[in-house]
């Protein structure tokens, strides 16, 4: 994460002096009090400049600052000046929008906080005159990302699902998969979905393991290919795929693990490269050895979103775009867990898991458990994993995984043009031995009875001269059309598939079916799952994570607030209040700005500082209320009011008022609510009709009576709005 800058003076002035004259000389009169006539902008900017930097007054921002405060200050350093939007989301689930409003609306009267358009944008910064008192909660970042060191059991990788699974996915369970989608033949059912049996065979042979997600994700990621009810593994994808590192593979795999959870299971090579690199960011952010809540992560996503989505490296179309889809936070944890990328270590706590490839290897990588399988060990290179695959059958994928050598695995891999004597150099090289004799003579038995008989694409039978007898009787006389050859016969069947059911009923058990065309390789230019780059944020990450590393606080606990001596200042300027001789609205005016810890000097309390502004009217005052929504009204501002529902109790709701109606008679306020705003049962609510109907749902009209309306409170609006 690059360093927070804080803005020039010169820029914060600049805003300032921009502001509309009475917003401008209001700010300035809850500073000064009166202002003298006549009137020097500039004059009055240079003198607030004097007094924001005066020591007592630091000293007095510093003492006022609570957790809130923290928050927000270290989020506006963290997400670079962000829009209001931007904190919405990143504080999603804490505060509301109103909530947060009114937050920043304090923070901006206290002069900490200004706005300033960037690009036709509404932007947040800090004041660069009060940066002594604001840079330490910018860098101090524990409060805005929670984390706790992880006690030494939750290092410990754990299974993904029970006592039999694997401590995470690795290169030998991708084999693994592989090797299954190859046996399983017909994957689908016709009407769609897995076949009964496939999911029989994938529970025994993956016991602890989501197996049916994880094919999903290879699905997603490219790597597997739907076709006339089969899923069959992408050879060419693959082969760039297994030159990326291990943490890469991982990385791209969740990507498409993700993809797959949102029900989307087509490749699009440009979203899964967008989400593998913003996973790549999103898990380097996290630091090794602490535990994170989900607020955390989901603030830690927000930043790196932001991030991502200003690099020039990724597309504008957002249908591409790094990030999380809205609501869709959980299955994206999802993935990481079920990669190891992340894991869950106690209740509502993540760890970054281990994704480090395993040691290199120093001896077999496998272990001829029986002449015709064999034992894959963590330490086999991705490349020879994918080569077993090819020629062998899934039979275990748990503590242990285990390959088994079949006829139907065997024909796979001639198909993939292995013969049976490179079949037995690699299980030889792999498991460091010779191997077993009857492994060996099956294996030519095999081969030689794969090259007796075999199928090309056109359709072409070739029999060798002991078999031709194969070719006048039936039922394959009669698919023959053409001699081409001695031993040679074009077949009159639109496929392979047509002529292989032929001769198994002539009792043929082995039939070569090579495949026509070499798997296209695909070199890295073309590659389409480029190697991650780090971005500015990673390389930052990298060399510096003390955003999520620090000591911080325990997650139980809120921290002491800087300065923490607020109240101590509060009763201080009460009792200077209370000496003044004052009206009781002037009264009422400072001690709500005392509240609101704007008041930062005595002086502030006398010269008519104090500015009284009807904000609110209620029960009967029926013109207040009329004279309180033209106003919001006109100001586009947020309004609170409290409402009687139907059985005589208050309901409050959030909203902005859109006008006022007359309707038998009666003022009739349309308001539309707030997103999360509460409502009143039976009375708050009809879409363009009156206020009897019950339409509840955020976002419609509501049209409330004036004369069920207890209390109309019009919440302020941010000065650099106006």
């Amino acid at each position: 994460m690059k360093p927070f800058q804080f803005r020039s003076p010169d820029e914060w002035r600049a805003v300032l002096l921009a502001l509309p004259d009475p917003s401008f000389f209001e700010l300035l009169r809850g500073v000064f009090g009166n202002i003298k006539t006549p009137f020097n902008k500039q004059r009055l900017m240079a003198d607030l400049g004097a007094f924001l930097t005066r020591v007592e007054i630091q000293d007095a921002v510093r003492a006022y600052f609570d957790a809130e405060d923290h928050r927000i200050i270290a989020a506006v350093g963290a997400l670079d000046e962000p829009e209001p939007e931007d904190l919405e989301r990143f504080f999603a689930g804490e505060y509301t929008p109103l909530e947060l409003h009114t937050l920043l609306l304090n923070l901006e009267e206290r002069l900490i906080l200004y706005r300033f358009s960037d690009d036709g944008k509404r932007r947040l910064a800090l004041n660069p005159l009060l940066a002594p008192v604001l840079a330490p909660l910018v860098a101090d970042k524990a409060l805005l990302f929670p984390s706790e060191a992880a006690p030494p059991s939750a290092l410990e990788a754990a299974p993904l699902d029970g006592p039999a699974a694997p401590r995470r996915v690795d290169d030998r369970i991708l084999a693994a998969l592989l090797a299954f989608m190859n046996g399983a033949g017909d994957f689908f059912k016709a009407e769609g979905g897995v076949r009964k049996k496939v999911l029989e065979e994938g529970a025994a042979v993956f016991p602890a393991t989501p197996w049916e997600t994880l094919i999903g994700g290879l699905e997603a990621a490219g790597l597997a290919a739907r076709g006339e009810g089969r899923l069959t593994p992408d050879a060419g994808r693959l082969a760039a795929f297994q030159r990326l590192s291990f943490r890469e593979r991982l990385e791209y795999w969740a990507a498409g693990i993700y993809t797959c959870l949102q029900d989307v299971r087509h490749f699009q090579p440009l979203r899964i490269q967008a989400l593998a690199r913003f996973i790549r960011q999103f898990t380097a952010a996290a630091a090794p050895g602490r535990r994170y809540p989900l607020k955390t992560l989901r603030r830690l996503a927000s930043i790196v979103e932001r991030e991502a989505a200003s690099a020039t490296a990724y597309p504008q179309d957002r249908t591409v775009a790094p990030g999380i889809a809205a609501g869709e936070f959980e299955r994206f944890l999802e993935a990481l867990e079920i990669t190891g990328l992340l894991r869950l270590s106690g209740p509502g706590r993540w760890i970054r898991g281990d994704d480090s490839a395993p040691r290199e290897a120093s001896g077999p990588v496998i272990a001829m458990d029986s002449p015709f399988s064999c034992i894959l060990f963590p330490e086999i290179p991705c490349a020879d994993a994918l080569l077993l695959a090819s020629f062998c059958s899934a039979r275990e994928a748990a503590t242990v995984v285990r390959f088994e050598i079949t006829r139907e695995s065997a024909v796979r891999g001639f198909n993939q043009g292995l013969t049976a004597q490179g079949i037995l150099e690699n299980l030889e090289r792999l498991s460091g031995g010779p191997a077993d004799q009857n492994l060996a003579w099956t294996l030519k038995d095999w081969g030689d009875r794969y090259a007796a008989v075999s199928l090309h694409q056109g359709t072409v039978l070739i029999l060798s001269e002991d078999r031709r007898y194969l070719a006048r009787a039936e039922p394959l006389a009669s698919l023959v059309s053409a001699v081409l050859g001695p031993g040679i016969y074009l077949l009159s069947v639109p496929d392979r598939e047509a002529a292989a059911h032929a001769l198994g009923k002539a009792g043929i058990d082995i039939i070569a079916r090579p495949i026509t065309a070499p798997p296209r390789s695909i070199g890295l230019s073309a590659s389409p799952y480029p190697p991650a780059r780090l971005n500015r944020f990673q390389s930052a990450a990298a060399e510096d994570r003390s955003f999520t590393e620090g000591a911080g606080p325990a997650l139980s606990e809120e921290p002491e607030p800087a300065g923490g001596h607020a109240e101590a200042y509060k009763e201080r300027f009460r009792s200077a209040l209370g000496k003044l001789m004052l009206s009781k609205p002037e009264q009422d005016e400072l001690a709500g700005r005392i509240d609101r810890r704007i008041i930062l000097s005595e002086s502030q309390l006398s010269g008519g500082a104090a500015r009284s502004e009807k904000m609110e009217a209620k029960n009967l005052d029926y013109v207040g209320k009329i004279a309180l929504a033209k106003q919001a009204i006109a100001l586009k501002s947020y309004v609170e009011i409290l409402a009687f529902n139907g059985g005589g109790d208050l309901a409050r709701i959030f909203g902005v008022p859109e006008g006022l109606e007359k309707l038998n008679g009666e003022t009739i306020l349309a308001l539309k609510p707030l997103s999360g705003a509460a409502f009143p049962e039976d009375q708050a609510g009809a879409k363009g009709r009156d206020a009897s109907s019950g339409a509840k749902a955020a976002g419609e009209t509501l049209k409330l009576p004036l004369g069920k309306i207890h209390l109309l409170r019009r919440i302020r609006q941010s000065i650099f709005d106006g």
